[in-house]
């Protein structure tokens, strides 16, 4: 059936700096070990507009209507790459996004559970990689594209894509449960429980657990904690632009502002208080008005 009205929430934006709309869904309950959400962007413009995009716990996927993108990370910071559908694997690094300004996309980010379900791929094989959408996704995806494309509404894509994705758990050989019960446990805690804690309710080594995270989520078990507490401080600052840094940083299981400090030059490319000014307007992303090499 289709879409529920109730589902979505419209956000729309005009400034000086540009014009957008962002369409959100509520994805379906069965989904949701496997997807965080839907979302669906139109923005109007001739200005190349450069964002930072975040190291956080998520696959995301773009299915491009529009001119392609231009990709990079903080690995190689000055290398970018064209793209137009693609996938982008977890990353312990920020990412670069540059567009001409006249973007028009789906995105559906996934959990590493779901990516890894849905892909029927070992993880490693996306981490930190950006991968064509047809490379990972075949003519099964191929064939997803043109249907999106040629739907004509939001609330018509996120329908075909959500039976899609239905259809693709429901056919997929299931992530052990003894993986998915550490990724539930780390994700409940947001990242504060302690990996050698972790490692002990299943009764494995520390190495055994993170063999097992690198196949089947992508990224070792330290490295998804600090992802998953770092997205606690950007998810809070969202929300409570008068909070302190310091309260901010004890809150979300950091030593100290230092440590927080340091997560944000890993995962986003910049500092916490250059983060506050280079935030966009209406959830729209994040300018990149660091220098970089």
């Amino acid at each position: 059936m289709p879409i529920d009205p109730a589902r979505l929430e419209t956000i729309r934006h005009a400034s000086d700096i540009g014009r957008w709309e962002l369409i959100r869904c509520r994805p379906d309950a069965r989904l949701a070990p496997y997807v965080s959400d839907y979302q669906g962007y139109r923005e109007w413009g001739s200005a190349t507009v450069r964002r930072v995009e975040f190291a956080l716990p998520i696959v995301p996927v773009i299915i491009n209507f529009g001119p392609a993108w231009s990709l990079g990370d903080g690995h190689k910071p000055g290398r970018m790459m064209r793209h137009g559908s693609f996938v982008a694997g977890m990353y312990s690094t920020y990412a670069i996004s540059e567009n001409t300004g006249a973007s028009h996309c789906l995105q559906f980010n996934l959990t590493p559970i779901g990516a890894r379900e849905i892909f029927g791929i070992p993880m490693h094989e996306l981490s930190e990689r950006i991968v064509d959408f047809s490379d990972v996704m075949g003519r099964a995806g191929a064939e997803l594209e043109t249907q999106i494309a040629e739907a004509v509404d939001w609330q018509t894509r996120f329908d075909i894509l959500e039976r899609f994705l239905i259809g693709r758990v429901a056919d997929a050989q299931s992530v052990s449960g003894a993986v998915r019960h550490a990724w539930t446990r780390l994700s409940d805690t947001g990242g504060m429980i302690p990996v050698a804690a972790l490692a002990d309710e299943l009764q494995w080594s520390r190495k055994h657990l993170a063999s097992k995270f690198r196949q089947d989520i992508g990224l070792a078990p330290k490295t998804i904690a600090r992802l998953l507490r770092f997205r606690r401080v950007v998810d809070r600052q969202t929300t409570d632009l008068s909070s302190r840094w310091a309260e901010v940083a004890l809150d979300a299981g950091y030593f100290d502002q230092a440590h927080l400090i340091r997560d944000f030059r890993q995962f986003a490319g910049m500092t916490p208080v250059e983060f506050r000014r280079s935030r966009l307007a209406d959830g729209s992303g994040v300018i990149d008005n660091v220098p970089r090499g």
